[in-house]
């Protein structure tokens, strides 16, 4: 009973909604709970009271009991407490006494130690003394020996086997000898030792020599650390092994695979593993083997390439030269990648100046040449194809053709095919002079590259063109914007050109600021000349508009009997040379300045066309005629898209509605919106341009 009261009211379980509602389900009395005496049975709240009146004294019950039981644990907890306070007091003396006794020993052991130590120190030294001393005297004997005779009998010397002892005491007999007088009782005994060192020194390098042809490698790191105590012997066994290896390449032939920076990658990371197991610093080693492949391997294979290829194209020699350089690139790269610690930088000199020096000297001036010579033939070989003959005199003149049959104008004048032509061909340029050529040397080639590209297309071709189409005077429509156009679009390649591929390599250099100077020069020079022109085809297509309008019969604004009224076939010529001229001005030119052209021209046209309607006289009858060709310019004018255009061309067709107002009327009409906005004298000008000017005497109607 008591555990199960005890369980309910645990901290993690116990809930007070829940704990009231189990009592009031565990009373079958109440009526409420799932067990019942009898079904049916009503809620009784007396029946509930009492239950938890029962439960409360209960409850009660079972704290008085769990307090009588936390009293006494509380009680022997407090005993058993004071029992081990008690038991740590008596103990803790015995710690103390411990502790005291292990630091007395560990301070005793450090001192024996010290002792030890000490004793160790003075038997060794004592030791060492001793065993220079042996030496001492055993060099003194030695010495002694090599005095009285050329050779010595000591075992080093005489047995092979123990030639790496020998060298080691042959070096220290060198270091005394050294130190003699220089007098001629030692004359003698330094020769003697000098010899003996000399051969000892050759017998190692002979050593190495037969271990690098064996392949033996451990031999070959023995001997050549040896070595390492020698004058000369490390430098000649260094050069043995080198010379070694590039026999072997050159006697392999290289030169004859499909890549022989390839094949040589593949050699050089063997060699330079097999250094790091010989030698003691192998990147000196592969230095100086990286030189001799270069000297001795590629020179001769680069040179036989680009003079093959010289004797053949200059093209082809130049494309030869950028491959190449590529590949050793590449070599550079791998071989920096054998986690060496050459520079890379003392790799890149290396390459370029001992592989490709002499055909790096001259590059830039022969790149250029050849450009430039690429750029002449095209433009020479265009303006033969469609027979334009030039003549220099100060100033670039062309020699209009003949016969400029069955070439459209811009074809003729100026091809896209050479613009193409010269920029594929630049871009070549500066990738190869990118790749083979450093910063400053860089930036002085793509200047040159930049200023034959103007040269040949700016000051040249697109000169030659505008002058050609502007002194045009047959053909189609719009010769001289068509040709605009075409430059234009050539002129936007250029600047392409230079913005994405030039400038990022010379935004830094000083020959920047030259650059964009002579491009802003240029493209004055073809503004000028463009606007000029521009300004004669605008007026030659005003003045065709002219002719077109002066075949105007006079009765076709005053005819004698009324008819439908019908556009007049004047008029349909005119609009047709009109939309033609707006079409051509559309397809040569765009953005702002295909905005300002047609304005221009549709200014023009308006004051063409004003000014030809006020040349007749003009009925009411034919005014309905005329309305019909305004209305049809009106339709021209909608497609030049102008705000403007439309406004003045709207006014146009308002001032001619005055031709058909009543004489009796007209002041009054006049007097109103919209004429009243209009300048008295172009509504007096329209006025006096009615057949009943006189007859009406409208001059003293509108004077009144």
């Amino acid at each position: 009973r008591m555990a199960d009261f005890l369980k309910d009211f645990e901290p993690e379980s116990f809930v007070l909604d829940k704990y009231v509602e189990k009592l009031t389900q565990q009373d079958p009395n109440t009526g409420l709970g799932p067990i019942k005496k009898k079904e049916g049975m009503p809620f009784d709240p007396k029946v509930l009271l009492k239950s938890f009146q029962a439960s409360l004294v209960d409850l009660q019950d079972l704290s008085e009991k769990v307090n009588t039981k936390v009293e006494k644990c509380e009680f022997l907890c407090a005993k058993q407490e004071r029992e081990h306070a008690m038991r740590v007091r008596q103990l803790e003396p015995l710690f103390q006494d411990a502790f005291n006794e292990f630091q007395e020993l560990e301070d005793r052991i450090t001192y024996v130690a010290r002792k030890v130590v000490h004793l160790g120190d003075q038997l060794e030294a004592s030791n060492s003394h001793r065993s220079r001393d042996a030496e001492a005297e055993r060099l003194m004997e030695i010495m002694m020996e090599f005095k009285l005779k050329s050779k010595s009998s000591q075992p080093e010397f005489t047995d092979p086997t123990k030639l790496t002892e020998g060298a080691d005491l042959i070096n220290k007999l060198n270091l005394l000898a050294n130190e003699l007088p220089l007098t001629e009782d030692y004359s003698s005994l330094r020769k003697n030792i000098a010899d003996k060192y000399v051969d000892i020194e050759n017998q190692l390098v002979g050593k190495f020599f037969e271990a690098l042809q064996a392949s033996d490698v451990k031999r070959m790191r023995l001997y050549a650390s040896t070595l390492q105590q020698f004058q000369h012997g490390s430098a000649q066994c260094m050069n043995n092994y080198i010379g070694h290896h590039i026999h072997n390449m050159v006697q392999s032939n290289p030169a004859s695979s499909d890549d022989i920076f390839k094949t040589l990658e593949t050699r050089c990371a063997k060699v330079y593993k097999q250094m790091t197991e010989v030698f003691d610093n192998p990147e000196e080693a592969m230095t100086k083997f990286l030189q001799q492949v270069i000297d001795k391997v590629l020179y001769g294979h680069v040179n036989k390439e680009l003079e093959d290829a010289g004797d053949v194209d200059k093209e082809d020699y130049l494309q030869k030269l950028y491959h190449l350089h590529i590949r050793a690139m590449i070599l550079r790269d791998s071989l920096t990648k054998l986690e060496t610690k050459i520079d890379p930088s003392f790799l890149t000199k290396t390459i370029r100046y001992s592989l490709f020096g002499d055909h790096l000297a001259a590059y830039t001036e022969f790149e250029v040449g050849h450009l430039i010579h690429k750029c002449h033939m095209t433009l020479a070989d265009f303006y033969n194809s469609v027979g334009i003959q030039k003549k220099q005199g100060g100033v670039i003149r062309a020699t209009i053709p003949q016969n400029l049959s069955g070439n459209s104008p811009e074809e003729l004048f100026v091809s896209e095919n050479v613009c193409t032509s010269v920029l594929f061909e630049s871009r070549n340029s500066i990738k190869r002079c990118k790749e083979l050529l450093m910063d400053r040397e860089l930036s002085h080639a793509l200047r040159e590259i930049f200023d034959t590209i103007l040269d040949n297309l700016c000051a040249d071709h697109f000169t030659t063109a505008l002058e050609l189409a502007a002194e045009y005077k047959g053909g189609p429509i719009g010769v001289f914007l068509q040709v605009v156009g075409c430059v234009n679009k050539n002129i936007h390649l250029i600047e392409k050109l230079f913005r994405e591929i030039i400038m990022p390599l010379i935004q830094y250099a000083p020959i920047a600021a030259h650059c964009n100077e002579r491009k802003r020069e240029m493209l004055l020079k073809l503004e000028s000349r463009i606007e000029t022109g521009m300004e004669r085809s605008v007026s030659s297509m005003v003045a065709t508009l002219h002719s077109i309008l002066n075949n105007q019969k006079k009765t076709d604004y005053r005819p004698e009997e009324p008819g439908i009224p019908e556009t007049s076939q004047c008029c349909t010529k005119a609009v047709s040379h009109i939309a033609s001229c707006a079409q051509v001005i559309k397809l040569s030119l765009d953005g702002k300045n295909q905005e300002v052209v047609l304005l221009e021209f549709g200014i023009r046209v308006h004051r063409e066309l004003y000014e030809h309607i006020l040349s007749f006289t003009i009925n009411s009858i034919g005014a309905m005629f005329l309305i019909c060709d305004v209305n049809e310019y009106r339709k021209v004018m909608k497609e030049f898209k102008s705000p403007f255009l439309d406004e003045v061309f709207e006014n146009l067709q308002t001032l001619c509605n005055l031709f058909i107002v009543m004489h009796e009327n007209l002041k009054q009409v006049c007097s109103e919106e919209p004429y009243v906005s209009f300048d008295r004298n172009v509504i007096m000008r329209i006025v006096n341009s009615r057949a009943d000017y006189k007859t009406a005497k409208l001059a003293k109607l509108f004077n009144q």
